[in-house]
């Protein structure tokens, strides 16, 4: 028997559109007492410890999607594919499934893709949750690396161990660092404005092309009507 745990994850309101309570609410009735509610002011540490305990998520949500995946759970994506809307999630979705899971078939945009994503699911799910597991363990090791390099910078070495330098030391390390980062960005943006003129001067140089052929159009239709 299935039991279903129903997730307000956006109290966000929006003119004509129902919110996640709201939707919550009207589904109760399909579920009785096989699901619960749980409160809309719920935090994201506290999804951090409910979300594993589950089989799967069902969510037109990216944000839940991307806590599903942190903690290891298979999610389904349910969502528009922006026709009526013009707001089109669905190629940003894809594209996380498929870097996460190796396929984008957990992506639905109707009933029906709904009904194989789930069918997918539950043909694949050994497969999808060792795909996860290594993805995810991936990421814990860059993570981990990220944090030594910074403790590093810090003088600090191992977890609890007091800094070899002075505070005011690692502090000014963090602000260069910091620092190389905003010229790092200085120096993009700098690269984009020349590239932005470069294209500028491609343009005019295509203008001032079209403006010659024109005129040299203008003069020989002018000419033609003269010899007449």
């Amino acid at each position: 028997m299935s039991f279903f745990v129903l997730i307000p994850h956006d109290t966000r309101k929006w003119p004509g559109s129902w919110t996640d309570s709201e939707f919550a609410e009207y589904s109760r009735k399909y579920f009785g007492d096989q699901g619960i509610i749980l409160p809309s002011e719920i935090s994201y540490a506290e999804l951090l410890r409910i979300i594993p305990l589950l089989d799967m998520t069902i969510t037109g949500r990216m944000h839940l999607a991307v806590t599903s995946i942190r903690s290891a759970v298979i999610p389904v994506m349910f969502i528009g594919n922006g026709e009526e809307t013009g707001y089109k999630m669905v190629d940003q979705c894809r594209g996380m499934f498929f870097d996460r899971l190796g396929t984008d078939q957990l992506v639905a945009t109707d009933r029906e893709s709904l009904k194989n994503a789930l069918i997918y699911l539950k043909t694949n799910r050994q497969n999808l949750v060792s795909e996860l597991v290594s993805r995810n363990k991936e990421n814990e090791e860059q993570e981990t690396g990220c944090r030594m390099k910074l403790r590093e910078i810090m003088g600090i070495l191992h977890e609890g161990e007091k800094p070899e330098r002075s505070a005011f030391f690692w502090t000014e390390a963090i602000r260069a660092s910091v620092r190389a980062s905003i010229d790092s960005l200085i120096s993009s943006d700098i690269r984009m404005d020349e590239y932005l003129r470069s294209l500028d001067n491609r343009v005019n140089e295509y203008k001032r092309e079209i403006d010659s052929r024109l005129e040299s159009l203008e003069n020989r239709s002018l000419r033609k009507k003269l010899r007449r």
